[in-house]
């Protein structure tokens, strides 16, 4: 009797390695097959196709002769570019002066309400020159977008007509300068906002060292052409 029950567990033996053989030669091929692309790395800048035309259109901060122009996509209701506008880019500007230009494009994010009231009341004070003057006070009072007048900001931003500015305000329907900041945003396949392009290249943080290394490296590039 024990010699058969012997062949019988020999031969089930040999059928399950049979069966883990094929089983992990299958796994290898699905691994050989179907192993998704490598995922860039962090905190490594990327090229960002079709970005030039985004250098136009926005609002100019900075000389409008600037060797580079750093295309900016913020929103009046993120942290980070609250940051950016009123630490960083101080900062950029007193290193780089004339070199360096900003220009601010608008994607206000779908979780922040004010987010597009506020870039519309920004566009109505730029049509007065004071774009800047009132970007800063909305950032400056981040906590009070939406709760304060738009027209008060204008006041503290010395707009000098501030029944036209609130004219603007009030003019129904979407404002294309935002919308077009919208839609860029989404065919450049941006991710959050502070996006910071720079030569074409999509800065993966906000932070005053990698956008200042960038800045660095393009006009070196600049200057050995």
């Amino acid at each position: 009797m024990s010699e058969p029950n012997t062949s019988i567990i020999s031969r089930v033996m040999m059928t399950v390695a049979v069966s883990c053989a094929v089983v992990t030669t299958g796994l290898v091929v699905r691994r050989e097959l179907f192993t998704p692309p490598p995922v860039a790395a962090a905190g490594v800048p990327r090229p960002v196709k079709g970005w030039e035309s985004f250098q136009e259109g926005g609002q100019l901060l900075g000389a409008a002769n600037a060797q580079i122009k750093m295309v900016v996509f913020s929103d009046f209701q993120c942290g980070f570019c609250r940051k950016f506008a009123l630490e960083t880019w101080p900062e950029i500007h007193a290193k780089y002066g004339d070199k360096v230009a900003m220009v601010v494009q608008h994607w206000p994010l779908n979780g922040h309400s004010e987010a597009y009231p506020a870039a519309r009341a920004a566009e109505c004070a730029g049509r007065q020159g004071k774009f800047e003057q009132y970007s800063k006070a909305l950032f400056s009072q981040s906590d009070s977008i939406g709760k304060k007048a738009y027209g008060r900001f204008a006041v503290e931003a010395q707009v000098p007509d501030t029944i036209a500015f609130s004219a603007c305000v009030a003019e129904p329907g979407k404002v294309a300068v935002i919308e077009r900041g919208m839609a860029g945003a989404t065919t450049l396949g941006l991710t959050g906002t502070p996006s910071i392009i720079i030569d074409g290249m999509l800065s993966p943080s906000g932070a005053l060292s990698r956008v200042t290394s960038m800045l660095d490296e393009a006009l070196k590039a600049r200057e050995s052409r």
